[in-house]
């Protein structure tokens, strides 16, 4: 999963392969291989890589369809027994609220 998330989010960010290479400090043969499933980035990579395009490892690993989860949800630990359908839903809620509210000024 990791290859087509990586792929998806370095052309979203219209970047090749050897400036996010470049970005992150490693090979462009390295970016390659983690976009065709041939290798795939050990956990201190993972995390620069999610830091970099704003995304949970979840996310990059294909273990969860939401790329970053609420700093403030994430802050008043009220994930524990949420799904992961039920976490979308917060998110897209949050989302209407603030479309609403830019709309209302």
């Amino acid at each position: 999963m990791i290859e087509s998330r990586l792929k998806q989010l370095r052309k979203e960010k219209d970047l090749t392969q050897k400036e996010l290479a470049d970005k992150l400090n490693i090979s462009k043969g390295s970016i390659a291989m983690y976009e065709t499933g041939k290798r795939s980035p050990d956990n201190e990579i993972l995390s620069t890589i999610a830091d970099f395009f704003d995304v949970s490892t979840d996310y990059l690993l294909g273990r969860s369809d939401i790329r970053r989860y609420s700093e403030e949800i994430l802050a008043f630990n009220t994930t524990e027994h949420l799904t992961d359908d039920d976490l979308k839903l917060v998110k897209d809620l949050i989302e209407t609220l603030k479309h609403k509210n830019l709309q209302s000024k």
